[in-house]
């Protein structure tokens, strides 16, 4: 039928039959030129974006040969007769499709391209009453989608649908090849070879089309590659699915005989299948290094910590009367070093240190080994009985002197004694003159002691007495005379009176 005809048949009414061209493709007509297809189809299309290499066509149309023909089906026209309809049914090498209505409407049942969608639709097609059965009863879910007179839509690789034109119509579109679903469209193309779908349906140079995709993306993985620059995850997964299909392809029976036509001549398939599986492996060990490396920094990047300000700003107004109500507000809380004490307080000309109407002795920094032996040891560094006066208010003695312990052993630290405090120095004379009558005293009783155990020892060993009593103190750990007196002149420097 002749366009003029088709014409005449649109004009007609009755019709005897009902008419719908789906299959003028317009890309080598002058028709063309009225017609631009989305720019996004443009940019992903596998013909148009680059992947499909012109160098066969050049080659072949210098030697007048046509072994390879570019795809043409990015441009359709369709007319339809109202009251046509399309049965269910996927669009050749499982390509997506964009669709624009120019005039009339149009009805779609889509089913999504699931695995399990998938096998109910490659069963449906091999029964033999198959135009007697909805397949959108045995779906679970089928989409009814109408589109109206300016409507575009584009429809994602290998779904399942139908259409209905309830009034004529006049429809452009195009069919495109992506790198987005390059698996499925693989799985589409290979349920066509099972099913035995005639050569007219099937995508055009669709093998050709997937060789010159597998040398495009092996160049930009070597690239890639070479400057340890990660490609898309999910472009990394469809590129190994393309490997395994194309492996699967040349290590077939007779597959260089029987589909030598769609092979480019400028490629060698076995040595473009080992590179770009040798890509693909170092691709997938950088993949697998930032996924290692964004883990690590998510876990040593320290969490921000979520305060909750609902206790803080409960019953807060903005005004002190009553009419207003209590508004939220948010509080930024800063923590602040806590200062020390030298820093909080202040401190005189003699270096002792003003807390308010007390005062402190400065006895300096304590060094870094000290506070952690008083931090592991739990005790706290003792203070001479003789400062305590010190912790007293200004002008006023010390109320409880019997409060202090008198078995402590205050004389670890040495520390300086006030001078003119003549109460101190009473006490300490006192304390000092007892200890001097109980020291002679036991001093007496030990030198007695002693005689009568040198007079029994230098009757049965030659060694001195003196030889003797020293070794047998010193192994028992006793402190002998000297070590005693050495305490006692100790004390007198430590206490100059």
């Amino acid at each position: 039928m002749s366009i003029t005809e088709l014409n005449s048949y649109f004009k007609t009414e009755p019709r005897e039959k009902i008419y719908n061209l789906i299959s003028f493709e317009i890309s080598k007509t002058k028709l063309t030129e009225n017609i631009t297809a989305p720019k996004i189809v443009e940019e992903l299309s596998w013909v148009s974006n680059g992947v499909w290499s012109n160098d066969e066509q050049e080659n072949n149309s210098a030697s007048k040969q046509s072994h390879i023909i570019k795809p043409e089906v990015q441009k359709y026209c369709l007319i339809s007769a109202g009251r046509s309809y399309t049965d269910f049914h996927i669009d050749f090498g499982g390509s997506s499709v964009w669709y624009h209505v120019v005039k009339g409407d149009k009805i779609f049942y889509l089913i999504e391209a699931s695995d399990e969608n998938l096998k109910i639709y490659e069963e449906w097609n091999k029964l033999k009453n198959q135009s007697e059965i909805f397949l959108g009863d045995k779906i679970q879910n089928c989409y009814q989608f109408e589109l109206k007179a300016g409507n575009t839509i584009l429809l994602p690789s290998g779904w399942i649908h139908a259409v209905y034109t309830p009034s004529d119509s006049l429809v452009f579109g195009g069919n495109f090849l992506h790198s987005h679903s390059i698996s499925l469209q693989l799985k589409i193309y290979e349920m066509e070879t099972r099913l035995n779908t005639p050569e007219k349906y099937r995508f055009p140079a669709f093998e050709t089309l997937q060789w010159y995709a597998a040398k495009y993306f092996t160049q930009i993985l070597k690239e890639k590659n070479s400057k340890k620059e990660c490609v898309d995850f999910k472009l990394h997964k469809n590129l190994k699915y393309l490997n395994y299909m194309l492996r699967k392809w040349i290590t077939s029976k007779d597959y260089y005989e029987t589909h030598d036509y769609e092979i480019p001549k400028k490629i060698n398939c076995d040595k473009l299948v080992k590179i770009m599986n040798k890509e693909l492996n170092k691709s997938e060990l950088l993949l697998k290094s930032q996924v290692v490396h964004k883990k690590k920094m998510s876990t040593d990047k320290p969490q921000k910590e979520v305060l909750n300000y609902t206790n803080i700003t409960d019953g807060i107004k903005v005004d002190a009367d009553d009419s207003t109500e209590s508004a939220p507000i948010k509080l930024k809380i800063k923590l602040k070093p806590m200062e020390t004490s030298e820093q909080s307080v202040n401190q005189d000309e003699g270096g002792d240190i003003i807390d308010g109407d007390y005062v402190y002795p400065n006895l300096g920094e304590t060094s870094a080994e000290q506070a952690n032996f008083e931090q592991k040891s739990g005790r706290k560094r003792k203070i001479k009985p003789f400062a305590a006066h010190y912790l007293a208010p200004k002008g006023e003695s010390l109320a409880n002197q019997d409060d202090v312990d008198q078995d402590e052993d205050y004389f670890d630290d040495e520390e300086e004694a006030d001078d003119n405090d003549e109460d101190f120095k009473l006490k300490v004379k006192n304390n000092l003159k007892l200890s001097n009558k109980l020291k002679k005293k036991q001093l007496k009783k030990e030198k007695l002691a002693s005689e009568g155990k040198d007079q029994n020892d230098k009757k049965t060993t030659g060694l001195t007495p003196s030889a003797i009593g020293t070794k047998q103190k010193n192994k028992k750990g006793q402190a002998t005379t000297k070590q005693r007196l050495g305490k006692l002149l100790k004390l007198n420097r430590i206490i100059n009176i």
